[in-house]
């Protein structure tokens, strides 16, 4: 959906900018003649040297993805059924297929699940969990899950460390 050429709404922004929307994202483009791409154009553009990755939620998907990677580092560490072979990149691609599995696959699940998760107040959700982290062994050759408790336990493991990091750089966001 194409919104034209927009007009800056204040001073500091300056010269004229082009907007458009992709899914929910309003991604804002600078109409640069001349000079160097140094004033912010839009209040959650981080800019450098004129690339808008924050503005385009690669700076937040790469932050994420390391989360995710450490989430599932610190269970294969702390559960024994659970294991990870391999180096840097081999988890950093178990990260990229489970939070894929997640964003596909578990709102499916939870829309179908929703009455159990209801009657359990939320702990179905860990199954759930559990059963994506089995799919992702299944698909993955470097991650290995013993059985379905390896699975519930290291999902709760990978659901507290994400918590924990994710509030921790929340916090440091504000700052």
């Amino acid at each position: 959906m194409d919104m034209g050429v927009v007009q800056p709404a204040s001073a500091r922004c300056g010269g004229e900018r082009k907007a458009f929307r992709l899914g929910r994202t309003r991604i804002v483009i600078p109409i640069v003649t001349s000079g160097s791409l140094r004033r912010s154009v839009h209040p959650k553009t981080v800019e450098s040297d004129g690339h808008f990755l924050y503005h385009l939620g690669m700076n937040n998907f790469v932050i994420r993805l390391l989360v995710n990677a450490l989430a599932l580092y610190a269970a294969a560490w702390l559960i024994d059924g659970i294991e990870m072979s391999g180096g840097f990149f081999d988890v950093l691609l178990v990260a990229l297929v489970f939070g894929l599995l997640n964003a596909v696959l578990k709102p499916i699940l939870i829309f179908f699940s929703l009455p159990l998760i209801i009657v359990t107040l939320g702990l179905f959700a860990l199954v759930l969990n559990g059963l994506l982290l089995m799919l992702t062994a299944n698909l993955i050759d470097h991650f290995a899950v013993a059985g379905f408790g390896s699975a519930v336990l290291g999902s709760i493991v990978i659901s507290v460390v994400t918590l924990l990091l994710g509030g921790a750089l929340k916090d440091g966001e504000k700052k």
